[in-house]
């Protein structure tokens, strides 16, 4: 594959400052839809002001047959939900057909018995589960518009017919972590029997990002952000925003209706930026000096040489434990 000397390129141009890359993205961030059923209250979803729609399977087709054997590893969501889309099967087995590692995420709500029998016989490499709480009160008033009770009964059912199927679909279920629900951490996993449990692959207890459409301050930076060397976001229709913390997509450096995916990736302007990035000139980049990702220990030397070495999908199942002992060691919390 194509991406393994890419990846090593990458890095190496990452340390040599070197800007105009002459490869692919090694990840790819692939928005279907930013519709979504829920206000959930950590998201900047209800801030978004750019149009709503969904990826035509004309567009993800062919962003997929340029990047398959070239990238490593594909996100399939964005700023949305994305089993809203019409076409999201079809969509997520014509990626896993071609070889592409795959991960979905998906807030539970539209996680239907049939919806999850053809998640899991698509084929499917990672699938998260967003859990934020482990009780009606708690989960209700951060994913606002859900149901508690229902969405607990469609994860075990969930979990249930993975272990019928014999699916090796990777279940993560993340709990994203904030004041208000930082008490049910030992209780999550209670809410599941020792056979759904074992349906479980990980548990993620994620930090929260500061959003930098919401942030009003200046974040200090010290590194340089290793997503604009790696990872490329697509939205759903086909413009390229600087990156996935780039809901509104404020900085569009590319089209992929106008553009290939490595003519995006090596134009000018992610050079530019990527340039300002190596430099710390973060001052002019709106949405990267208020920005917390890079300081959060996810592009430190051990993550991104894990990357290189194990691979972008052995690195997301280590993603917990990662987080765990660098992001969360001043306040870790034991399921």
């Amino acid at each position: 594959m194509r991406y393994k000397l890419d990846k090593l390129k990458n890095y190496y141009y990452y340390i040599r400052k070197k800007h105009i890359l002459e490869t692919y993205p090694m990840q790819v961030c692939i928005e279907l839809t930013n519709h979504c059923n829920l206000k959930c209250v950590m998201c900047p979803h209800q801030r978004m002001t750019r149009q709503k729609g969904f990826m035509t399977k004309d567009m993800f087709v062919r962003i997929i047959d340029e990047i398959k054997g070239k990238t490593e590893f594909i996100y399939l969501y964005g700023m949305g939900e994305s089993l809203l889309h019409p076409h999201f099967f079809e969509m997520a087995g014509y990626a896993v057909k071609n070889g592409i590692k795959t991960s979905f995420s998906t807030n539970i709500t539209l996680l239907s018995e049939d919806n999850s029998r053809r998640l899991l016989e698509s084929g499917i490499d990672f699938v998260v589960l967003a859990l934020d709480g482990t009780n009606k009160e708690t989960y209700e008033k951060i994913r606002v518009n859900s149901h508690f009770e229902k969405n607990i009964e469609q994860t075990k059912r969930f979990l249930t017919l993975k272990k019928r199927l014999g699916s090796r679909t990777y279940v993560d279920l993340q709990f994203i972590l904030m004041d208000i629900n930082r008490k049910d951490v030992p209780k999550i996993k209670s809410l599941f029997t020792e056979e759904e449990r074992s349906a479980i692959n990980a548990y993620r207890i994620k930090p929260v990002y500061i959003s930098p459409s919401v942030n009003n301050e200046q974040v200090s930076h010290r590194h340089p952000c290793y997503l604009l060397w790696n990872t490329m976001t697509i939205a759903w229709d086909g413009r390229v925003p600087l990156c996935c913390m780039d809901f509104d997509a404020q900085m569009v450096v590319g089209d992929s209706n106008k553009q290939g995916i490595y003519d995006i990736w090596n134009d000018k302007a992610l050079a530019r930026i990527r340039a300002m990035h190596k430099e710390l000139k973060y001052d002019n980049l709106q949405i990267c000096s208020k920005c917390n990702l890079p300081e959060m220990g996810y592009f430190s030397a051990p993550t991104i040489l894990a990357n290189i070495v194990f691979g972008a999908a052995t690195l997301r199942k280590l993603m917990p434990f990662f987080e765990k002992v660098f992001i969360n060691r001043e306040k870790r919390l034991q399921l």
